[in-house]
């Protein structure tokens, strides 16, 4: 350990380094949502998105929060948890990778995984080992624990952690169950007695209408349905984009040509997780998007595709090891995955790099040699590939760098999500890993990870001052003053966790109260009608409603006077509207209002034709519903 030391330390800066702190954002928002309003019923705990919440009671995780949050606040639970994801994270791959592999191999495995493209599925809206408060990560690590333990032989222990992990997410922990039961079918034909038990036992409780299991044989009704298509478009394979699948090649050719170089069980598991993954798609596809079937589109089966993002990775830091030692055919594979990796993004280039990189391993396994020509053309056209599409992706990130506003803190987001670094990560590691010779002397490998040590304890917090405020739970008291003693339903414009975390009402519409709909129609419904009222009054754009398919033309609120009666004259409309305005000189005439200016601009970023652009809110308008309805009750 004392020789170890440098190494651990750089390993955990480079996790930190690459998975920033954003805060309480994505999915952690609607977890600690969820422990705010089991602390305050009659507060937060009146949003639909909690009344009507389907989802929580599958995970111990809403508990921990509740307790938590309750002794530290927004601000301190979401980071404290956030940390806590990534330590376990952390050590359940140390334990894989050394169930995995020995050596310099180890401390690659660690690296690569951490540098690599986190993200599964469409859109973007997953990933795996996320610095954020949700339960994901501790399942994701219960799960990578339990195939490390599984890997040595411990079939007891490994279900142990992912019955642990199913605890916090079963979604996440199912794929790990069946990769483990199929491994040891292979091998022993009486655990094929235990499948077929629990299969007939499935069917027997759905047939018999016990709670969940019920709903393996219901259907989506269409109206519930074509919500879910049009809001959550990613729950269906079906509407991926193609370059959701081209990745999703790319990581299981990798996993494949790493499963031929390994042995045993590590063997048995990779080739486990590539059929998982495909098995758990053409299921998502066939009893989900084709029979609509309400307990297969909850269960999201699909998302065994995690195990295959998480793998891939450590796959291709063996594929470094194995591939370069071995010839120069197999260093022309290598390139070729490489290239695969670097244009994922392309179908073109992952399709067929892919595809080559296959048959030549294929052709170098078989003995056939390749002439050298034909090689140095592969690798010619494979190098000018690489530089052209890592050149494109510098030159549009420094597009994107230079049109970022003044005041925003996105730089670090922006270069992470290039994933520029992945290919110069890759290179220093295939270096590392065929070079025996090559070491630090311990001086400087101490004083290098004490440097990128402190580096990443400086940089990892990067939440933004308009999060850091939000996260306080304290509302800026010009703000609170203008808002007064509010016990009632509030529309925040754009929508946020302000209402939540800041005045601890209930939103009275926000299009990511949709987010959890698959699990409630009653939410689904509630979400429905209330977007369907702010689009139809011109306030929200029509995008809102089906947001990964309708091009967005209008980012901010638009408030006129017919609107903003409409909503504060309804039985059950919201007591305060509280909308962001590009300039204060866009107040909405005929309404009596008060202004918040900010002390500088807030900025947002969304997406137009596929373009990136901004929001720019200079101040909010606060309208009391309260006082208009006054108002007009006197004419």
């Amino acid at each position: 350990m004392r020789k170890a030391w440098p190494g651990i330390l750089a390993v955990l800066a480079i996790w930190a380094l690459c998975r920033p702190y954003g805060g309480v954002i994505v999915d952690a928002i609607l977890y600690m949502g969820r422990g705010l309003a089991d602390l305050d019923p009659g507060g937060v705990g009146r949003d639909a998105m909690f009344r009507e919440d389907g989802q929580s009671a599958f995970s111990v995780y809403p508990l921990i929060v509740d307790g938590v949050l309750s002794h530290l606040g927004i601000a301190a639970t979401g980071m404290t948890l956030a940390i806590v994801n990534l330590i376990a994270w952390i050590a359940a791959l140390a334990l894989l990778s050394r169930a995995l592999t020995e050596g310099r191999l180890r401390w690659a495995i660690l690296i690569l995984v951490a540098a690599a493209p986190t993200s599964y599925g469409a859109h973007g809206i997953f990933g795996f080992a996320e610095p954020i408060a949700a339960p994901r990560g501790l399942a994701e690590a219960a799960v990578l624990a339990g195939l490390s333990v599984f890997i040595r032989g411990r079939n007891l222990i490994a279900l142990v952690f992912v019955a642990t992990g199913a605890l916090f997410n079963p979604i996440m922990a199912f794929a790990a169950a069946v990769i483990i039961l199929v491994v040891l079918a292979s091998t022993d034909r009486r655990w094929l007695i235990g499948i077929g038990v629990i299969a007939l036992a499935t069917l027997a409780a759905a047939w018999l209408g016990l709670p969940l299991a019920s709903r393996l044989f219901a259907r989506f009704d269409p109206e519930w349905f074509d919500l879910l298509t049009g809001r959550l478009p990613f729950l269906f394979p079906s509407l991926w984009p193609l370059e959701a699948y081209s990745s999703i090649t790319v990581r299981m050719t990798t996993l494949a040509m790493a499963a031929g170089f390994m042995r045993g069980r590590s063997r048995a598991v990779f080739i486990s997780v590539i059929g998982v993954g495909v098995g758990g798609l053409a299921a998502a596809y066939v009893f989900g998007d084709r029979l609509n079937l309400i307990l297969v589109v909850q269960a999201q089966l699909w998302r065994s595709l995690w195990l295959v993002a998480c793998l891939s990775a450590a796959g291709l830091a063996i594929c470094a090891a194995e591939l370069w030692r071995r010839g120069a055919a197999y260093r022309l594979c290598f390139g070729l995955i490489c290239l695969a990796w670097v244009g994922s993004t392309l179908p073109g280039v992952a399709f067929g790099s892919s595809a080559l990189a296959l048959a030549v391993l294929w052709s170098a396994r078989a003995g056939r040699s390749m002439s050298p020509w034909a090689q140095g053309a592969m690798w010619l056209i494979t190098g000018l590939l690489l530089l052209h599409i890592e050149g494109a992706t510098a030159i549009e990130l420094a597009g994107m760098i230079q049109g970022m506003p003044p005041g925003t803190e996105l730089f670090r987001q922006y270069v992470l999500a290039s994933y520029l670094h992945l290919l110069p990560v890759v290179i220093l590691l295939t270096v590392y890993l065929n070079n025996e010779r090559m070491r630090l002397p311990p001086t400087l490998a101490a004083i290098g990870s004490l440097f990128v040590a402190a580096l990443a304890v400086i940089t990892w917090d990067s939440r933004a001052p308009r999060r850091i405020s939000l996260e306080s739970g304290r509302p800026p008291e010009e703000l609170a003053a203008l808002i007064g003693d509010n016990h009632r339903d509030m529309l925040w414009l754009p929508a946020g966790a302000e209402p939540w975390f800041w005045f601890h009402t209930p939103n009275w519409g926000a299009d990511f109260q949709g987010a959890g709909m698959v699990f409630s129609r009653p939410l689904a419904m509630f979400w429905a009608q209330r977007m369907h009222e702010l689009v139809a009054l011109g306030i929200l754009d029509k995008g809102t409603m089906t947001p990964f398919a309708t091009p967005v033309t209008q980012a901010l609120p638009v408030l006129t006077k017919s609107a903003i009666l409409s909503l504060c004259l309804r039985v059950d409309g919201p007591a305060v509207i509280v909308a962001g305005l590009e300039t204060a000189d866009t107040i909405p005439s005929g309404i009596e209002v008060t202004v918040w200016r900010l002390p500088v601009p807030q900025y947002s970023t969304f997406v137009v034709d596929g373009e990136v652009d901004w929001n720019r809110v200079e101040a909010y308008v606060v309208i009391k519903c309260d006082a208009v309805r006054q108002k007009q009750a006197k004419r």
